[in-house]
């Protein structure tokens, strides 16, 4: 039961980490789309 509790719980720290990723890459291009589209 532990185990289960612990795999959900890395799974869970996983897709969250994954989406803190495609935050910070769409954060990154719109910035450069931005800086580029007004210079």
């Amino acid at each position: 039961i532990s185990q289960i509790f612990y795999f959900k719980r890395f799974s869970k720290s996983r897709l969250l980490g994954k989406l803190n990723i495609l935050n910070k890459s769409t954060e990154f291009f719109n910035e450069l789309f931005l800086t580029h589209y007004f210079n």
